[in-house]
């Protein structure tokens, strides 16, 4: 079969829990590494965070660090496979209704993946970046943010704390990125064999929507400071 012959023989990242109980290879570049600080992905993070601290648990956070923001690697699917501790792995979503599917390890409660399930049109998923290691080395993931995205859907306290350190804040996602999203999914596509990869590009990852653990409570959005939840009949509601 000529599917793998355009990924490297090796991997160039690994992303690993905490506790090393499950790792993913990741054999490509990310498409580009942003912070997102919609309602959503930060208030998942709190939750996920606070059930590692009802367990005792040690986990690997995924706050972009001196922020309140979720730092995320954008990877193709396709570029990453379970190699360890699949069965280690649980799904929830911020509303009964939302598409988007995140997981984390039922070992030590660290968050992998912010997005899965039908989470948008393309096979982008956005891997928790604090989570990554060169392969080789073992040195962490460094790459800095290129941006800081939704903040206009963002407790406005946390935006005004980030520190000034020349990565642009965007009320929503800048075109550029969108742009660089679009180009990346095509030209993933024009490698040889890489269209029948994609076919199914994370299934192991979040799985379906139909099979989710739990979703995330209101009390989680309440403690970020968020002032709005989605419920769920899909809307957003003012509490």
């Amino acid at each position: 079969m000529g599917v793998n012959n355009s990924l490297p023989a090796e991997p160039l990242y690994v992303s690993s829990c905490a506790c090393g109980e499950v790792q993913i290879e990741v054999r490509g570049e990310p498409a580009f590494v942003m912070t997102c600080f919609c309602d959503d992905c930060v208030s998942a993070c709190y939750y996920v965070n606070e059930i590692a601290a009802a367990k005792g648990h040690k986990n690997i956070a995924g706050w972009e660090e001196g922020t309140k923001g979720v730092k995320c690697a954008m990877i193709h699917g396709a570029y990453m496979k379970v190699v360890k501790g699949k069965d280690q792995m649980t799904t929830f979503k911020c509303s009964e209704k939302a598409g988007n599917v995140r997981s984390y390890t039922t070992c030590c409660s660290t968050q992998l993946a912010n997005a899965g399930g039908k989470f948008g049109p393309i096979a982008l998923r956005p891997m928790m970046a604090n989570t990554m290691q060169d392969a080789k080395s073992g040195v962490s993931f460094t790459r800095k943010a290129a941006a800081r995205t939704m903040c206009g859907n963002a407790n406005q306290e946390h935006v005004a704390a980030v520190p000034k350190d020349g990565v642009p804040c965007f009320k929503m996602a800048p075109w550029a990125m969108i742009f660089l999203m679009i180009k990346n999914v095509f030209l993933f596509f024009l490698q040889p064999g890489m269209g029948e990869l994609a076919k199914d590009p994370v299934p192991w990852i979040n799985g379906g929507t139909e099979n989710v653990s739990a979703v995330v409570p209101l009390s989680a959005y309440q403690a970020m400071g968020h002032k709005l939840h989605a419920k769920a009949d899909g809307e957003k509601k003012m509490m």
